[in-house]
């Protein structure tokens, strides 16, 4: 006969401890009382010990030692379990995370080609500054960042998928709507601005080619995003914007009543980027991803 005890027996053991009963052991393992009752007995006899003294019922202390092996193996076999059921899951899941200007102007072409070719695959597409996406992609949090023009960090990879730059987006009737449409930014800035709130990179950008200009940004409203300040633009007419071009294209095909007004300077151009976690394995969806961004006419 084997000496080696089977993962049903140390659960025999483990339902020994937390039943009362032989008979609540039994019906908690869906075996008839005689099944159980000898199966016990074959395992004492094996082992030379006696597991659990019937009256009344209770584990030994060999049953206890037997015990303990029971309840780390039962806890190995859970995580086992769970690792392969979140591994499994994570398969058939894609976390994008980016600004919300880029999940309007650069996702929805990609999300409806990647639903075509990856049915069951779910996309979990959540916005945020660029720190945070950089963050999220480096902790694991994430699959996929998607940034505007931003410093790289240490232990992700980037890869260009577009250039874009920044234009002026004025009121119909504002004085620099009725121009040739292209002008450089420092002859904006005798206009009030509708601007971005301070903490976003892109102010902090703009703001600093206005000190090399030895001028400064007069806003007259302070918003949160692209998209508010193109319809703040366009709603009240307070001043002009400095906004991601795709933006204000999309505004105006939607039928913003705005003018776009081109910006000459070399800066007003920057990458935008896919970032990754640098040598971490890739889903196949993630590289689709990748590649269908990179190819996507803009």
């Amino acid at each position: 006969m084997s000496s080696t005890l089977s993962l049903a027996d140390l659960e025999l053991i483990r339902a020994c401890a937390e039943e009362r009963t032989l008979t609540a052991v039994a019906e908690r393992m869906h075996k008839s009382l005689s099944t159980v009752s000898g199966r016990l007995l074959l395992i004492e006899e094996m082992l030379g010990e006696t597991i659990a003294h019937r009256k009344p019922f209770h584990l030994t202390d060999a049953g206890e030692v037997i015990l303990k092996t029971a309840v780390k193996i039962h806890e190995e076999l859970r995580l086992m379990h769970d690792e392969l059921r979140d591994r499994q899951t994570s398969q058939d899941r894609l976390k994008i995370m980016c600004s919300s200007v880029i999940m309007l102007n650069d996702l929805p072409l990609a999300v409806e080609i990647l639903r075509t070719r990856f049915p069951s695959v779910r996309l979990d597409i959540t916005s945020g500054s660029f720190s945070e996406i950089q963050t999220s992609v480096y902790e694991g949090t994430c699959d996929v960042g998607l940034l505007g023009p931003t410093p790289h960090t240490e232990g992700l990879s980037y890869m260009t998928y577009k250039t874009e730059r920044l234009c002026i987006v004025a009121p119909a009737d504002h004085q620099l709507a009725q121009g040739n449409g292209k002008i450089n930014f420092i002859d904006t800035l005798h206009h009030q601005f509708i601007g971005m709130d301070i903490s976003k990179r892109i102010t902090e950008f703009v703001e600093h080619h206005a000190d090399i200009a030895g001028l400064h940004i007069d806003y007259r409203v302070i918003i949160s995003d692209f998209h508010a300040q193109i319809e703040m633009v366009a709603q009240t007419g307070y001043g002009i914007a400095l906004v991601l071009e795709s933006a204000a294209n999309r505004a105006i095909r939607t039928g913003s009543p705005l003018k776009k007004i081109e910006l000459l300077d070399n800066w007003a151009w920057g990458n935008f980027v896919c970032c990754t976690k640098e040598n971490a394995p890739q889903k196949e969806v993630t590289r689709a991803l990748l590649d269908i961004l990179s190819m996507t006419p803009r």
